[in-house]
Parts: C-alpha cells; structure tokens; sequence
C-alpha cells in the first residue's frame, strides 16, 4: 500500500508505505453488516507538500500461488485534523 501526493510543479512525495505479510493481511479481514473487505490503517506523514489536497492510494497485492499481481489505484480527499 502506498499513498502518494502529487502538486502540480513538485515531485511526487510518498506521505506513507506499507508492506503486509499473509498474517497481517489476514488480520485486516473484516466481514458484517458492511460487507466483505479489508482495512488496512497507513498514517501519513505530519508534514505534507504544500497544496496537497489529496492523495492516490495503490493497493497491489501479490499472489503467492500464481505469481500475479493485482493493483487498484484511487485518489482521496486530504483534509486537515
């Protein structure tokens, strides 16, 4: 998982990383009255580009019995605490 902040005019500037193994990803399983899915929390970094408003966040998830990769981009809102 990545989320990157991409300024006009800037590079891009990687604000959080993370890498899961197949126990932490199995750990993030959530299943209930909102459906299926995964939640994975990546706190950014305190000190964002400046006019970043928002974030891309890739997922890329490896499948170990085939050897393929899946990934899922999507850009997200930032907004200040």
């Amino acid at each position: 998982v990545q989320a990157v902040a991409i300024v006009p005019g800037a590079a891009p500037a990687v604000l959080a990383e993370a890498r899961l193994d197949a126990r932490q990803l199995d750990a993030a399983y959530r299943s209930g009255l909102s459906g299926t899915h995964y939640t994975i929390d990546l706190p950014l970094s305190n000190a964002l580009p400046a006019g970043a408003d928002k974030a891309t966040v890739k997922v890329s998830l490896l499948d170990a019995a085939t050897g393929a990769t899946v990934s899922f981009e999507q850009p997200v809102a930032l907004s200040p605490k």
